[in-house]
């Protein structure tokens, strides 16, 4: 059983690398981006980082996800959904969760996200600290990129440009 894992650190790993497995096995499975399920899980479903929340399910989407991408992740038991009251609530399968993803969502971004959508998330978190802009030639060199990858741009990616120099260049 979990107490058999030796542990806090080993069930943390052992979490983390069930929710990585799911998520991969989804985005499989619908073609779904990782990097929006795993952002959409952790902001709709952890509350104040800490708590495991609920969202009621909507017809088509749920908050931006497809509903057919949240029956996969229930399918894979990374989520559950329960009815009350005549609707459908959605939740993270367990409160241990909630670390465990938190961190491998952590690896994942710096892994995977480039300096500048790095930054741009943490300017979001920040409330959008003027101080956390860029200058110079890291701005020059963030516009580039981002300018040659415009469809994979996130809403507060576009807003973090918009706050230096003005909006970017094409839409």
């Amino acid at each position: 059983g979990v107490a058999d894992l030796g542990g806090s650190s080993a069930v943390n790993e052992a979490f983390e690398q069930f929710y990585a497995d799911s998520v991969a096995r989804v985005v499989k499975d619908t073609g779904a981006r990782e990097r929006t399920l795993r952002d959409w899980i952790e902001k709709e479903l952890i509350i104040g980082g800490t708590l495991r929340g609920q969202v009621i399910r909507t017809p088509g989407h749920t908050g931006s996800l497809a509903n057919s991408t949240i029956d996969a992740l229930t399918r894979v038991h990374l989520l559950r959904a329960e009815r009350r009251g005549g609707r459908e609530w959605v939740e993270i399968t367990h409160d241990r969760l909630v670390q465990p993803i938190r961190e491998s969502n952590a690896h994942w971004r710096k892994a995977n996200l480039t300096l500048f959508q790095q930054q741009a998330a943490l300017w979001a978190a920040h409330e959008r600290a003027e101080g956390m802009l860029l200058t110079g030639a890291e701005f020059d060199q963030a516009k580039a990129w981002a300018d040659a990858h415009l469809s994979d741009l996130e809403d507060d990616e576009r807003d973090y440009f918009a706050n230096q120099r003005g909006p970017l260049c094409a839409r």
